[in-house]
């Protein structure tokens, strides 16, 4: 099957003066699939999915959508692409008009596109929309102000403003980060439900491995590290066996119960918790000085990701790192 999506050797930064926030960066996505990219705040994860949706350009490198190149689009193929992949955006209050009542957010560009004749086709459809996020009865939310409702409510309006265009692929910006904890658990339902339901391929931004684990448990996990991609892989088989040393500490750092009712806090394999400087970045393997395994080499030389079983992995240790847990 054809990629919907690729990324060829992207690299981001946002002045010529500082260094790039993302280097190197492949990928690729099957229409259907889905992607969860984690890693820690400020790995470029969110530059990334503007990357994807066209709201950053990249420095160098390509973005292509469904084998072409966006610079290199018609204007009739450019609209398309960007009707085509929507953004759901991690703030719902900043991301809808505080004056315009949820029809009002969702109908316009229903309208605009051709997806509704007229207001009352238009009104009838995110009705539809409204039910199928779980937003009961329909006529209790269509006329209120963003401000009417809740955290979890108005994510799920972005939602449906997402839908309504009838997206192939959904960039979701860390989507339940600012929700209750207690409504988590329905959103991501919600997500996997929509990408089952209709096909639709999702790029799940988060720093959360549990909720990736949930949201994309059929799809690729792609771990960053001050933007560079250590590794990627099946998502299932790449939590229950990691192979990358920060990838590994990422999974060591998921609280695995409570314990004398003092949360068991784990021994993390690293070197050191400090995050070294975008501005000052370390030689060769650019997560040398908080890996245990680091030798001179990764001093000296940047590691290439090959492959590892079903994950391609950007690590020269990894047969020793292999032995270790066996």
């Amino acid at each position: 099957m054809s990629p919907l999506l690729e990324l060829v050797a992207v690299h981001k930064a946002f002045s010529p003066n500082e260094p790039a926030i993302l280097r190197g960066i492949d990928l690729s996505l099957a229409p259907g699939e889905s992607l969860a990219l984690v890693g820690e705040s400020g790995c470029g994860k969110t530059t990334l999915g503007k990357l994807i949706t066209d709201l950053h350009q990249p420095t160098a490198g390509k973005v292509l959508y469904k084998g072409q190149d966006l610079r290199t689009m018609t204007k009739k193929e450019y609209q398309a692409y960007r009707l085509k992949v929507q953004m759901i955006q991690q703030d719902s209050f900043a991301a809808l008009n505080p004056y315009k009542t949820i029809f009002h957010s969702l109908q316009a560009a229903m309208r605009k596109h051709g997806f509704a004749k007229d207001q009352n086709e238009a009104r009838r459809k995110v009705h539809g929309l409204l039910a199928d996020v779980g937003l009961f009865p329909t006529e209790q939310f269509i006329d209120k102000y963003p401000h009417q409702l809740s955290g979890g409510q108005r994510q799920r309006v972005l939602i449906a403003r997402a839908l309504s265009v009838e997206p192939e692929l959904i960039v979701a910006d860390e989507p339940v980060s600012m929700v209750d904890v207690s409504l988590r658990i329905s959103l991501l339902k919600l997500l996997r439900r929509m990408n089952q339901k209709y096909g639709i391929s999702f790029v799940y931004i988060t720093h959360d491995l549990a909720t990736a684990r949930y949201i994309s448990d059929r799809g690729k996990l792609l771990v960053m590290y001050l933007g560079e991609v250590m590794e990627v892989g099946d998502i299932r088989q790449a939590t229950n066996h990691s192979n990358h040393p920060y990838f590994r500490a990422l999974v060591a750092a998921v609280p695995q119960g409570v314990a004398n009712r003092q949360y068991t806090v784990p021994d993390l394999p690293l070197k050191g918790m400090d995050i070294p400087d975008i501005k000052q970045l370390p030689t060769g393997c650019i997560f040398h000085p908080r890996c245990i395994y680091a030798t001179e080499k990764c001093h000296m030389q940047k590691p290439r990701l090959i492959q590892q079983g079903a994950a391609e992995v950007a690590c020269f240790h990894l047969n020793e790192i292999e032995e270790s847990f066996q």
